[in-house]
């Protein structure tokens, strides 16, 4: 109400309920919308995206994000395809409204590519570079063997995207961290290296920590 020139992003638009479909039904016709109190809410001036994976189909395991009109997308020599029609009989599917699906059907929609490989390094880049300031501003400092990112790496399942990649890292790394600070909290000064054992078996983070909490060794064991 108070910013009406604005982008409204609704994810994974499949998964909403009925009241939501005859809202969007009201402003996409009209442009305008009242709350609960009576006032009104203008969208004239707003951009609305919604997202949804309803209806893809992917080869090579590399799933499109979005879906688009334009039929086929290529990258990296893998083809991801999505169709209108395939994209609305996905949302049919998942109990999506007629009525809303013929509003949608004339706008435009744009497809994501999967994220290749280089995507995921910079991902890790960035959390890695994250992760260096917080520790910094408690002068502790982190050191990682060159295969961590490699170990991590091949555990990243593509089809789940980004998420799954700040999942692991998240999971392996930040509350490897965190859990041993609680045991034994690090001093300042101290330093934290990260490395893979060359064990084999199931995943099973080890962190080893000196007595006075000044290094601490956290291992990502296969």
């Amino acid at each position: 109400r108070t910013k009406p020139d604005c982008v409204l992003l609704f994810d994974e638009i499949e998964k909403a309920g009925a009241g939501l479909f005859s809202l969007l039904l009201n402003v996409i016709d009209k442009g305008v919308e009242e709350d609960r109190a009576g006032n009104q809410l203008d969208f004239r001036r707003a951009v609305l995206i919604f997202t949804s994976n309803a209806g893809a189909t992917y080869t090579a395991n590399r799933p499109p994000l979005g879906f688009s009109a334009g039929g086929r997308a290529t990258a990296g020599g893998r083809t991801a395809s999505a169709s209108l029609s395939s994209i609305l009989d996905g949302l049919r599917r998942h109990g999506v409204q007629e009525e809303f699906l013929g509003r949608i059907s004339s706008m435009g929609f744009v497809i994501f590519d999967g994220l290749e490989q280089d995507a995921g390094r910079a991902i890790l880049a960035k959390k890695w570079e994250e992760l260096h300031t917080q520790l910094g501003a408690r002068d502790v400092t982190i050191h990682r063997a060159d295969n961590v990112d490699e170990w991590l790496m091949a555990r990243w399942n593509q089809a789940h995207g980004a998420r799954d990649l700040l999942s692991l890292f998240r999971h392996h790394i930040e509350d490897a961290i965190v859990n041993a600070n609680a045991r034994r909290p690090l001093i300042a000064g101290a330093s934290i290296d990260i490395r893979v054992a060359g064990a084999a078996g199931e995943v099973n983070d080890h962190t080893d920590i000196r007595g006075d909490g000044s290094i601490t060794a956290i291992e990502l064991a296969d």
